[in-house]
């Protein structure tokens, strides 16, 4: 699992952030299925992260 706050200190190390990035809470871990979820609605693999 991944804390919300690092999901998007990546995503922003990839410049792949969008505006449409939200997560309720930055500060809690997504689950797998969350996790899996945003990393398909950006076209990338969990895994790469």
């Amino acid at each position: 699992m991944v804390k919300g706050s690092e999901f998007l200190r990546k995503l922003r190390g990839w410049r792949l952030e969008s505006d449409s990035t939200i997560l309720k809470d930055p500060k809690k871990e997504l689950g797998a299925g969350l996790l899996r979820s945003k990393c398909r609605d950006l076209g990338i693999e969990p895994r790469d992260l």
